[in-house]
Formats: C-alpha cells, sequence, structure tokens
C-alpha cells in the first residue's frame, strides 16, 4: 500500500495517537528493510528510522531483497521511488504468497513521511 502524499497536509503531527504510536514497543522493535537502487538513500531513510528504535536493513539488488525475505523476519519491506515497477510486482508477489504478514511500502517523495508511512503499515490489520 503507498502512502498517499497529499494527505500529509490534513496529518496534525502532534496527535496524542502519533506520539502514542512512536513509543508503541511492538513499533519499535519492528525490521524495516529500505529497498532502493541509490545508496545515499537508503542511507537517509536509514537516519530516520534508527533513532526511532527500528532495526533498519538496506538492499539495492532485487536477488538481496529476495534472500533477505526468505531468510530473516521482514516486517516492513520499505521500497524507495528509485525501484522499478518489474521489481516491485515480484516483490508483492513473494510477500503476498510466502510472507503475508510483512508489509510493503512505496514512498514517494521526502523525508518527513517516511516515520508515518512505517507506523501506520505497522498498525494496519492483515497484509
Amino acid at each position: 500500500m503507498a502512502f498517499n502524499p497529499s494527505l500529509k497536509n490534513r496529518l496534525n503531527l502532534s496527535s496524542p495517537n502519533l506520539k502514542d504510536m512512536d513509543t508503541a514497543e511492538e513499533v519499535r522493535s519492528a525490521q524495516v528493510l529500505v529497498v532502493g537502487r541509490r545508496d545515499y538513500i537508503i542511507d537517509n531513510v536509514k537516519k530516520i528510522l534508527l533513532p526511532k528504535g527500528f532495526d533498519v536493513q538496506g538492499a539495492m539488488s532485487d536477488d538481496d531483497v529476495l534472500e533477505r525475505l526468505k531468510t530473516k523476519t521482514v516486517d516492513v519491506l520499505f521500497i524507495v521511488g528509485s525501484v522499478e515497477p518489474n521489481s516491485k510486482r515480484d516483490f508483492a508477489e513473494w510477500i503476498h504468497n510466502f510472507c503475508p504478514n510483512t508489509k510493503m511500502i512505496e514512498h514517494f517523495g521526502g523525508p518527513a513521511t517516511i516515520l508515518l508511512e512505517v507506523q501506520q503499515a505497522l498498525t494496519q490489520k492483515g497484509g
């Protein structure tokens, strides 16, 4: 599920619910795999999520992503805009078939919504 960036302007970032999500233990220990084609973008996402307690890893190749999905628990697959559509389809198919509890986020835009997108994905019901 992709986060709708147009909603960003309507969100009250000081909402008590968002503060609660920020401190929730189950959110803080989540495993996030950031997928991108440029290492500096992956590093920027890590810089946002690591201080919030997430376990964040990065992957640049499709093979690396699929290997990690096969061998490790991934709560959130966070895909940045530089990843090709065919790769996204492959990831979605793999998750659907083999990792139904993994949430997949397609992130477009800047860093302001990254934390909120991950938190929302983790609080959604179902795969």
